[in-house]
């Protein structure tokens, strides 16, 4: 992720990734991710490429934070529920935000499903194992070991991805609710 050597509250800084981010979303429209470089990224975003790598350390750094931050805001609008404790919903709502991702990147950039996903993918296996992580805490976990924990979570998301890598054109609560519940059967 980008470099944290500087004030993240500092309205500089913030305008400053969001030019970065932005001049980097524009360019994934027009040309594969190994089509364009920092300076081009840089050119488009106005600034400096000494001010770029003072911010991050090369374009796939950008690219983490773009992931991390648009796959965050379709999390969000998933509907939560208010209880901590594992279920069909805290399934649904992981598979709904990957496959709402990965159609915008479809959508949005030059062969993103090509070279895109494959790196995408490794930020979301982050995001999911951390919303995941809470549930531990829910009485039924409490016997597993460490390793049994990050063995379940790493299954879940794993599952997640595919699902939604395999599925995420035609994917709909109809279409997955059977293998939704199978998942849901397997690791509770």
């Amino acid at each position: 992720m980008s470099k944290k050597l500087y004030n993240t509250n500092d309205p500089r800084v913030i305008r400053t990734h969001k030019q970065i981010n932005e001049a980097f979303i524009k360019l994934l429209k027009t040309k594969a991710l190994d089509e364009f470089s920092v300076t081009d990224i840089a050119k488009e975003a106005q600034v400096n490429r000494s001010t770029f790598y003072s911010h991050y350390y090369d374009k796939y750094d950008v690219l983490e934070e773009v992931v991390n931050d648009t796959f965050m805001k379709y999390l969000k609008n998933e509907p939560k529920e208010n209880t901590p404790k594992f279920s069909i919903k805290t399934l649904e709502t992981l598979i709904f935000s990957t496959k709402a991702y990965y159609i915008d990147i479809k959508s949005k950039c030059k062969q993103g499903h090509i070279n895109l996903i494959p790196l995408a993918e490794k930020v979301i296996l982050q995001i999911c194992k951390e919303f995941l992580i809470p549930y531990m805490n829910d009485a039924y976990f409490h016997k597993l070991t460490e390793n049994q924990k990050e063995m379940w979570i790493c299954t879940i998301c794993y599952s997640i991805i595919g699902i939604t890598s395999e599925y995420a054109e035609n994917l709909n609560y109809d279409m997955v609710h059977d293998e939704i519940q199978f998942l849901f059967s397997l690791v509770s």
